[in-house]
């Protein structure tokens, strides 16, 4: 079920197209006595397994799902063991069980840079020369004090999180996370979505020299002990300056996800500026690296959970249908993020700490009005945090609502994704921009060795017709495509 290795040494993302989920907030499938405030968990994704295989979606990355006292599980604690918020072990065996059933790969998201300070390790640390190796493995910046390296701040319900960093130039704690990754492989887990990537991590004092969180030696030994013994299983960085494509992170990492183009896409889509698409992924494709394909360097996404909420952002739900067909169409492995797929809506606000964002990440919509099975992990936001939910009953924005539905953002996305998973030349095909003559109309052509194809997405509500002029080796005929409202087209050309 995992990634399929190339010649490199790198696997080949081409034919993927992963789905984030925050567990938490996805769906909840235990009863009301396991589960009294109806929180997200493991059955629930076990229970949604037959929506996402139909969605087509290839891979489920799931944010965190160790011990954390954040709802979203960063700043966790050990990553040997399951948060029971949201099951037992034995629920996400089950879980990995059905999706490997369904053709879908299960990517978990890790942070390797700390430990939460709820940790009995940490208190253990905090004992100084008592705590003997813990205190050795964390970032100690007094010993007299027992201080370390890391942050606080306020979670979702009132409550304190606390992030320690490792002091990774230490043999104890790379080989713990060694074991943590080679224990998850063994569980048929596929892939890790790493946090907060650095190539050298430019913090703590001069001597500390970045408490060894670098590219070398740190994660280029990870990832050779994980490959010694998981070859197949993939690693998919997230920058951790999102200005950055991440391309310095690729001698490590499968792929990265590439947040410049994930702004590029997001300020062509709300514009209907095809120019700025374009300068995305032409920016994107000159940072892959020699020796490396498409397909094993960056991974586009429209949104995921630190972000306003697609829909919020191009203005219109109609205009998703824009959105996904470039998704599909342009280059790099797409990743859509839960609730995206019907138009969720959400921004962040400022209420303090990590319920910021809350808007953001509100329960997935199954149903056209609350209620099971739609999760509830919100309801225990402390009340000088909590905020109004975007999502109303009734609002169109949910599968119910949208499921089967000609046009609607749902099933424009399903029909796309199959299409881009039945087409060579959409999955692995070079790419050239075409040029329209409309500021509104973005068109590509896509082509492999004996497949050839010409797409066009109008980023307007106003239907059009654009002359689309072909490149590389084409016919010399411009080319002409009808478009409705945010509507696409793809056309078969001759190959050669």
């Amino acid at each position: 079920m995992s990634g399929v290795p190339v010649p490199g040494g790198w696997a080949d993302l081409s034919g993927e197209v992963f789905y984030q989920v925050m567990p938490v907030a996805y769906r909840a499938g235990r009863g009301s006595a396991d589960n009294p405030h109806g929180l997200g968990d493991f059955r629930g994704l076990t229970d949604a397994v037959p929506y996402l295989a139909g969605l087509g979606v290839t891979g489920v990355w799931l944010t965190p799902i160790f011990p954390s006292p954040a709802y979203h599980g960063y700043q966790h604690g050990f990553a040997d063991r399951v948060n029971p918020r949201l099951g037992s072990e034995a629920d996400f065996d089950a879980f990995v069980s059905s999706a490997h059933g369904a053709g879908l790969k299960v990517i978990l998201d890790l942070v390797v840079y700390g430990v939460s300070g709820s940790s009995g390790f940490v208190e253990r640390a905090r004992l100084g020369p008592k705590g003997g190796r813990w205190s050795r493995w964390l970032a100690v910046t007094d010993p007299a004090r027992g201080e370390f390296a890391g942050y606080r701040y306020t979670t979702w319900n009132g409550g304190e999180a606390e992030l320690v960093h490792w002091d990774l130039r230490r043999a104890g704690p790379r080989a713990l996370i060694d074991a943590w990754t080679g224990l998850w492989a063994s569980r048929g887990v596929d892939g890790f979505r790493l946090d907060h990537v650095w190539a050298r991590f430019p913090h703590g004092p001069a001597s500390a020299d970045g408490w060894g969180y670098h590219l070398e030696p740190f994660w280029a030994d990870w990832r050779r002990v994980l490959r010694a013994s998981a070859p197949r299983v993939i690693s998919i960085a997230e920058p951790a300056r999102w200005e950055s494509h991440g391309e310095d992170l690729l001698p490590a990492h499968d792929a990265v996800l590439a947040k410049p183009l994930q702004f590029a896409g997001r300020s062509g889509l709300a514009s209907g500026m095809a120019w700025r698409l374009h300068a995305g992924v032409m920016r994107a494709l000159r940072r892959v690296p020699a020796g490396r394909s498409i397909g094993s360097s960056f991974v586009a996404s429209l949104g995921d959970h630190d972000v306003d909420r697609l829909a919020g952002v191009v203005g219109d739900a109609r205009a998703l249908r824009a959105a996904w067909a470039w998704l599909m169409f342009q280059p790099f492995p797409p990743m859509i993020y839960a609730g995206d797929e019907v138009g969720m809506v959400g921004e962040g606000v400022n209420v303090g700490g990590d319920a910021n964002d809350l808007p953001r990440r509100e329960p997935f919509k199954w149903k056209a009005r609350a209620g099971p099975p739609m999760a509830g992990f919100d309801a225990l936001t402390a009340a000088e945090r909590r905020v109004p939910r975007r999502s109303c009953d009734g609002d169109g924005r949910s599968v119910e609502e949208q499921e089967g539905v000609a046009g609607s953002p749902l099933e424009t996305l399903r029909g796309l994704i199959a299409l881009r998973r039945s087409d060579a030349a959409l999955r692995r095909g070079a790419y050239a921009p075409a040029p329209t003559g409309h500021p509104g109309v973005w068109a590509c052509e896509r082509w492999t060795a004996d497949r050839r194809v010409l797409s066009a997405v109008n980023l307007t509500e106003q239907p059009t017709t654009v002359r689309v002029k072909p490149r590389r080796g084409m016919s010399d005929d411009a080319v002409v495509v009808e478009l409705g409202s945010y509507g696409h087209a793809l056309i078969e050309r001759p190959a050669g």
